[in-house]
């Protein structure tokens, strides 16, 4: 009795830390050894996280993870072995992105900036409230049928009024043939922070010469860890147009999707209250 006493208690002592076996570490520039914020650290098995703003990540295993896939913005993808260590170092190294030939004029050429809004409406009468870590949402915009190179000047959105400022990734998304989101038009991550006031915020992003495809692009944001309790969810505002979504939602480690939910008191669908302006060389 005595021996199988002890088996089962030795089981038991064993399941339990399994269920409690942890993985932490933290993600540095494998040249400048500085910490990389915001990582995506994706499972095999599905689902994922995102480090801190200093790179610190933990795992609180719960289900048989075997790999482990460390993905961001400017830098090679690596992927790891899982196994159950404490204050693990992760080295991701620069990408090298090919470029678009730059013609060279001998005369400086004149830019057009304009306006493309599919929301007319100034006010809305409906926010949408989101937190979840990791998470994109992004607009589709056609292109305008032209020959002439665009590219992407500053994007807004409307937000609710918030008690706390709250930082947030922009993400821009070439096309896929079935319409959903392809590869980062983005080559490094862009932060920036919403502040407590209510409105249109706009983003510039011209200095990081975005071109735009001609089959249309994606713009949007993306939800990043909280570091305070003072930071509070963050509301957008929506409005319903013909019916149709061009709204699409992608979780950590998940697949793009088209959000059809978010609708009005009529069952319209609604999208997030966004608009860009386009630059265009003028000959």
């Amino acid at each position: 009795m005595k021996i199988r006493f002890f088996l089962v208690l030795f089981l038991l002592n064993s399941t339990h830390s399994f269920c409690q076996t942890k993985l932490s570490g933290q993600v540095f520039d494998s040249l400048t050894m500085k910490p990389i914020p915001y990582v995506h650290i994706l499972f095999d098995i599905g689902g994922g996280l995102v480090t801190d703003e200093n790179g610190f990540f933990k795992i609180n295993e719960t289900k048989t993870i075997k790999e482990l896939k460390f993905s961001v913005l400017a830098y090679e993808e690596k992927v790891i072995k899982h196994r159950a260590t404490k204050n693990l170092q992760i080295f991701l190294k620069t990408k090298t992105y090919q470029l678009d030939e730059i013609s060279v004029s001998p005369e400086p050429k004149d830019t057009e900036i304009f306006i493309k809004n599919p929301n007319k409406k100034r006010r809305t009468n409906h926010w949408f409230c989101h937190e979840t870590v990791g998470s994109e949402w992004v607009h589709y915009f056609p292109s305008d049928d032209t020959n002439t190179p665009t590219y992407l000047y500053s994007f807004s959105l409307f937000f609710k009024k918030n008690k706390a400022n709250r930082k947030l990734r922009i993400r821009v998304y070439d096309t896929n043939e079935n319409g959903s989101p392809a590869q980062s038009l983005l080559h490094q991550s862009v932060f920036f922070e919403i502040t407590k006031k209510k409105g249109w915020k706009e983003f510039i992003l011209s200095q990081y010469n975005i071109k735009l495809p001609k089959h249309g692009f994606f713009v949007g944001v993306e939800f990043l860890p909280i570091k305070s309790n003072n930071e509070k969810t963050v509301c957008f505002g929506l409005n319903a147009k013909n019916n149709n979504t061009n709204t699409w939602v992608k979780l950590t480690g998940g697949e793009w999707f088209k959000e059809t939910n978010l609708r009005d008191n009529k069952n319209r669908i609604e999208n997030l209250m966004i608009k860009i302006k386009l630059e265009r060389i003028v000959d």
